[in-house]
């Protein structure tokens, strides 16, 4: 289904496969013959159970500060099984499933021309595409996003 809807609204993409992988340090371990930037995906919630999906480079740190000042103060989410359908590995991809809307996606702004590199909701393949076309992905099923 995934492949499908990146087709159907035009959007470049690549990806390999390769054996599961659970961890940034797995996924490093790698040698993935595919460009783009590695990233990290946080699952987050606020205390009003509003939920947050935070796109960043792999090496780079969450500022919660920063995100207390956007949003509001956040921790870690768990049930992005029931949200997202996916048990771990979360990717901005996921946001296919949250048929209710609960997710907010909030990007890296460092990541704003990058080609970055997710799972396609498989943790045995790694993607490569570019943001502005995550951004497309996300639009068409009507979620919102904001820059951080």
């Amino acid at each position: 289904m995934l492949f499908e809807t990146l087709d159907k609204l035009n959007i470049k993409y690549e990806y390999v496969t390769h054996k599961e992988v659970h961890t940034i340090a797995e996924a490093d371990s790698l040698e993935l013959n595919i460009d783009g930037v590695g990233t990290k995906s946080l699952f987050l919630k606020d205390n009003k159970d509003n939920y947050y999906l935070l796109i960043l480079r792999e090496d780079k740190k969450a500022d919660f500060k920063k995100l207390k000042e956007l949003v509001g103060k956040l921790s870690f989410a768990s049930n992005e099984e029931s949200i997202l359908g996916i048990n771990g590995g979360i990717t901005p991809m996921a946001i296919c499933n949250d048929h209710d809307n609960k997710v907010l996606i909030i990007i890296d702004k460092e990541l704003e021309k990058e080609k970055i590199l997710v799972h396609p909701n498989n943790i045995c393949m790694t993607m490569s595409i570019r943001v502005e076309d995550i951004i497309k992905y996300i639009e068409y099923y009507d979620h919102k996003y904001i820059w951080y």
